[in-house]
Protein backbone atom coordinates (compact mmCIF):
# COMPACT_ATOMS: atom_id res chain seq x y z
CA UNK A 1 0.00 0.00 0.00
CA UNK A 2 1.18 3.87 -0.09
CA UNK A 3 3.36 5.54 2.59
CA UNK A 4 1.81 7.73 4.89
CA UNK A 5 3.46 10.84 5.56
CA UNK A 6 4.61 12.38 8.71
CA UNK A 7 2.86 15.37 9.75
CA UNK A 8 5.92 16.92 11.17
CA UNK A 9 7.80 16.42 7.12
CA UNK A 10 4.75 19.05 5.97
CA UNK A 11 5.24 21.34 8.48
CA UNK A 12 8.50 21.17 7.83
CA UNK A 13 8.32 21.51 3.97
CA UNK A 14 6.12 24.77 4.87
CA UNK A 15 8.48 26.44 7.49
CA UNK A 16 11.64 26.14 4.58
CA UNK A 17 9.20 27.59 1.61
CA UNK A 18 8.31 30.23 3.72
CA UNK A 19 11.77 31.18 4.34
CA UNK A 20 12.97 31.02 0.75
CA UNK A 21 10.28 33.43 0.51
CA UNK A 22 10.98 35.76 2.94
CA UNK A 23 14.55 35.75 1.99
CA UNK A 24 15.82 39.80 1.23
CA UNK A 25 17.50 38.05 -1.77
CA UNK A 26 14.34 36.25 -2.63
CA UNK A 27 12.17 39.46 -3.22
CA UNK A 28 14.91 41.38 -4.65
CA UNK A 29 15.40 38.78 -7.74
CA UNK A 30 11.66 38.60 -7.83
CA UNK A 31 11.29 42.41 -7.69
CA UNK A 32 14.53 42.89 -10.10
CA UNK A 33 12.81 40.76 -12.91
CA UNK A 34 9.48 41.57 -12.78
CA UNK A 35 11.32 45.53 -13.51
CA UNK A 36 13.50 44.28 -15.91
CA UNK A 37 11.06 42.31 -17.72
CA UNK A 38 8.62 45.61 -18.18
CA UNK A 39 11.12 47.85 -18.98
CA UNK A 40 13.00 45.02 -22.03
CA UNK A 41 9.10 44.70 -22.88
CA UNK A 42 9.14 48.63 -23.07
CA UNK A 43 12.25 49.00 -25.09
CA UNK A 44 11.37 46.48 -27.07
CA UNK A 45 7.86 46.75 -28.61
CA UNK A 46 8.69 50.45 -30.63
CA UNK A 47 11.74 48.97 -32.79
CA UNK A 48 9.78 46.05 -33.57
CA UNK A 49 6.79 48.06 -34.51
CA UNK A 50 7.69 48.17 -37.90
CA UNK A 51 7.49 44.54 -38.47
CA UNK A 52 4.04 44.04 -37.21
CA UNK A 53 1.11 42.83 -39.42
CA UNK A 54 0.07 46.30 -38.32
CA UNK A 55 1.33 48.83 -40.77
CA UNK A 56 1.45 52.41 -39.05
CA UNK A 57 0.02 54.68 -41.69
CA UNK A 58 2.04 57.81 -40.50
CA UNK A 59 4.62 59.19 -37.68
CA UNK A 60 1.73 60.31 -36.25
CA UNK A 61 0.47 56.72 -35.10
CA UNK A 62 3.93 55.84 -33.80
CA UNK A 63 3.83 59.47 -31.36
CA UNK A 64 0.20 57.95 -30.59
CA UNK A 65 1.56 54.38 -28.84
CA UNK A 66 3.95 56.39 -27.12
CA UNK A 67 1.72 58.47 -25.71
CA UNK A 68 -1.10 55.45 -25.27
CA UNK A 69 1.87 53.77 -23.03
CA UNK A 70 1.66 57.30 -21.03
CA UNK A 71 -2.21 57.63 -20.78
CA UNK A 72 -2.18 53.85 -19.21
CA UNK A 73 0.54 54.74 -16.65
CA UNK A 74 -1.30 58.05 -15.83
CA UNK A 75 -4.18 56.45 -15.32
CA UNK A 76 -3.28 53.04 -13.38
CA UNK A 77 -1.01 54.49 -11.14
CA UNK A 78 -3.52 56.13 -8.78
CA UNK A 79 -5.50 52.57 -9.03
CA UNK A 80 -2.58 50.20 -7.95
CA UNK A 81 -1.49 53.11 -5.73
CA UNK A 82 -4.96 52.44 -3.96
CA UNK A 83 -5.20 48.48 -4.60
CA UNK A 84 -1.33 48.51 -2.64
CA UNK A 85 -2.60 50.07 0.14
CA UNK A 86 -5.93 48.18 0.38
CA UNK A 87 -5.02 44.83 0.04
CA UNK A 88 -1.39 44.55 0.38
CA UNK A 89 1.59 44.87 -3.03
CA UNK A 90 1.02 40.78 -3.42
CA UNK A 91 -2.07 40.37 -5.89
CA UNK A 92 -1.73 44.02 -7.54
CA UNK A 93 1.95 42.99 -8.23
CA UNK A 94 1.17 39.61 -10.05
CA UNK A 95 -1.91 41.07 -12.00
CA UNK A 96 0.57 43.65 -13.08
CA UNK A 97 2.59 41.14 -14.05
CA UNK A 98 -0.16 38.91 -16.09
CA UNK A 99 -1.21 42.17 -17.29
CA UNK A 100 1.90 42.81 -19.09
CA UNK A 101 2.16 38.97 -20.69
CA UNK A 102 -1.77 39.58 -21.91
CA UNK A 103 -0.95 43.53 -23.43
CA UNK A 104 2.32 42.00 -25.12
CA UNK A 105 0.16 39.21 -26.54
CA UNK A 106 -2.43 41.32 -27.72
CA UNK A 107 0.30 43.88 -29.55
CA UNK A 108 1.44 40.54 -31.23
CA UNK A 109 -1.59 39.31 -32.48
CA UNK A 110 -3.14 43.24 -33.13
CA UNK A 111 -4.91 43.41 -36.73
CA UNK A 112 -5.38 47.11 -36.72
CA UNK A 113 -4.17 49.92 -35.22
CA UNK A 114 -6.79 50.32 -32.22
CA UNK A 115 -6.06 46.69 -31.15
CA UNK A 116 -2.61 47.55 -31.06
CA UNK A 117 -3.10 50.91 -29.09
CA UNK A 118 -5.41 49.61 -26.88
CA UNK A 119 -2.42 46.90 -26.37
CA UNK A 120 0.10 49.78 -25.56
CA UNK A 121 -2.50 51.28 -23.11
CA UNK A 122 -2.75 47.92 -21.39
CA UNK A 123 1.35 47.68 -21.61
CA UNK A 124 1.14 51.05 -19.54
CA UNK A 125 -1.11 50.14 -17.04
CA UNK A 126 0.81 47.23 -16.42
CA UNK A 127 3.85 48.95 -16.09
CA UNK A 128 2.39 51.01 -13.29
CA UNK A 129 1.03 48.03 -11.47
CA UNK A 130 4.58 46.44 -11.78
CA UNK A 131 6.32 49.52 -10.43
CA UNK A 132 3.80 50.99 -7.88
CA UNK A 133 3.50 47.15 -6.47
CA UNK A 134 6.94 46.33 -6.45
CA UNK A 135 8.06 49.01 -4.19
CA UNK A 136 5.71 47.70 -1.72
CA UNK A 137 8.00 44.47 -0.62
CA UNK A 138 11.06 46.38 -1.53
CA UNK A 139 11.13 49.37 0.59
CA UNK A 140 10.85 47.38 4.06
CA UNK A 141 14.25 45.58 3.38
CA UNK A 142 16.05 48.83 3.04
CA UNK A 143 15.20 51.22 5.16
CA UNK A 144 17.38 51.90 8.10
CA UNK A 145 14.11 52.48 10.70
CA UNK A 146 10.51 51.01 10.11
CA UNK A 147 8.09 52.38 7.48
CA UNK A 148 5.85 53.40 10.08
CA UNK A 149 8.48 56.43 11.36
CA UNK A 150 7.64 57.42 7.78
CA UNK A 151 3.97 56.92 7.74
CA UNK A 152 3.40 58.82 10.85
CA UNK A 153 5.61 62.05 10.17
Amino acid sequence: MGQSRNPGDMIFAVCWLNRIRANTWTITVVVSFALFMDNFIYGLIIPLTPYSPVKLASEGHAGLLFGGYAIGVLIATPLFGYLGDRIGNRRPFISGVALSGAAVCLMCLAPNFPLLFLGRLCLGAASAGTWIAAGGPATPLFLPFPASRIRSA
